[in-house]
Parts: C-alpha cells; structure tokens; sequence
C-alpha cells in the first residue's frame, strides 16, 4: 500500500506542467471524523483488494461531495470511482458510495488549475452514514476572508515523515495576504488567479501536501476553499494554494441546487 502510494505521488510530479499537485498535512495532529464529518476520502476501486486513495473532498449535500478537477485529468473513469464518508481512515470504516455522475468545472484551467472545483454526484445520500455531515458552503458575493484568519485544512496526505498518512489529521494555517502570495509565486513563473487563496506560514514546516487534493480549507465554519496546489510541501515563502469556493459558488447552486 506505501509503494503505490509513493508511485502515485511521483508520477503526479512526472506528469504535472507546473508543480506537485496533489497535498498531504504536514505536522498537523490527528482528529476524528466526528469532528470534521463533511471530510470524505476519494478513492478508484474502494472496498477492494485494488483500492487506492485519490484524495480529499467535501460533502456539500446530500448526494454531493466538492472536490478538485485536477483528481480526475484524463485517466480515471467514472465506474473507478468511490468515496468513503464517516471514517477517520483512509482505507476502512465508515461507509462507501458509489459515485453517479462527475461535473468538472467549464472554465477550469489544467495548465494554472484556475477554477480547480468537481461535483460528484453519489448514488446514495450521506445519511446512509450515522456519521457523515455536510459543510455550509461560504455563500455567493461573500467578502474575502481577512489576512491572517486562522483556518483549517484536513486530509489524509503525505506527512513528510512527520506521522502516519492513513488516520485523518488537521492543520490551522492563516490565510496570507493575496498580492504577497501572488509576487512569491510569480518569482518561480507560477500563477497565483483571483480565484485561488493562499494560506500558511512564512518560514514554511506545516502546510498541505502530496493527497490532500480536493480536502477543504474552512474558515470560521465555512468552506471556503479547494486544497488545489503548492509549490512543493511545506516550503518556506511558498504557502498552500486553494480554489476559492465564493468564486464558484453559482457554478455548484446551478449544477446541485445547494
């Protein structure tokens, strides 16, 4: 299980045109899915001998998880995929769904992963779960959240050596200045959008990194952003980037109704 870990996270850095992609926390602590009971785990084949973790994503409904696009560049077939709900691990409890349909983002960019937002739609609602909760989701027209918010990021991600990756962990970071996210990226010719957030810490050390893709970032209750793309994990000046759920937020009330 380690090695095809560690075999999908280097072809996601083979493959990728700018950076590695996909986040696991680093130097978070482990909480329990009672507490973050919107987190799912996104997995191809689930409950087989085959399954393999893909990443993070959101219950935002009952039949609707928010997860990241680029999860799903080309290679994954509808039929692989599945999602875990009300389990602190990746690979066993809680309950497994099915999923029916995937709705990619039109204006989502795989070069610069602007607008990095997919809906999947499960075949059964979350309730089938006594655990599984939704999100509320920040809401259309919302104010930017203030530098320096202290948030949330979870997922099941590489720890860099920091923990184990398969119990569900946590990491407050702050949301960082956008102009300054913005000139540190730019030093490395990467692109930081109006439509991502930035968040983390100057001197680097915690952050999200390689399978916390798609896992939510929230702020005061809310989800507020994708776990969507970083240079590296955990690099000082380079802090975490998200997709800003506000500027998608008539994209998913159009295709969920939520």
């Amino acid at each position: 299980m380690t090695s095809s870990r560690a075999l999908i996270a280097l072809l996601l850095v083979l493959f990728s045109p700018q950076v590695l992609l996909a986040f696991h926390i680093v130097n978070g602590t482990q909480v329990d899915i009672r507490n973050r009971p919107y987190q799912v785990s996104v997995q191809t084949y689930p409950g087989t001998a085959d399954a393999e973790f893909y990443g993070g994503g959101s219950i935002i409904g009952p039949n609707w998880v928010l997860t990241a696009a680029h999860l799903f560049r080309g290679f994954v077939r509808l039929s692989w995929i599945g999602v875990r709900v009300g389990s602190s691990y990746d690979y066993q409890g809680g309950t497994v769904i099915d999923v029916a349909g995937m709705t990619i983002h039109p204006r989502y960019n795989r070069r610069n992963k602007d607008f990095d937002f997919a809906l999947l739609r499960l075949t059964r609602p979350y309730t089938v779960d006594p655990i599984a909760r939704p999100i509320t989701m920040v809401a259309t027209g919302a104010a930017d959240v203030a530098d320096g918010t202290v948030c949330t990021v979870s997922g099941w991600g590489d720890t860099l050596g920091t923990a184990d990756w398969d119990h569900l962990r946590v990491l407050d970071v702050p949301i960082v200045n956008h102009d300054l996210c913005r000139e540190n990226y730019a030093e490395s010719r990467l692109t930081i959008t109006k439509n991502m957030l930035c968040a983390g810490y100057d001197e680097g050390l915690r952050d999200a990194c390689t399978g916390d893709s798609g896992g939510p970032l929230v702020c005061n209750g809310l989800l507020v952003g994708v776990v969507s793309w970083g240079k590296g994990c955990a690099q000082p000046d380079y802090y975490g980037v998200y997709a800003d759920v506000e500027k998608a937020r008539d994209w998913i009330k159009n295709k969920t109704g939520i």
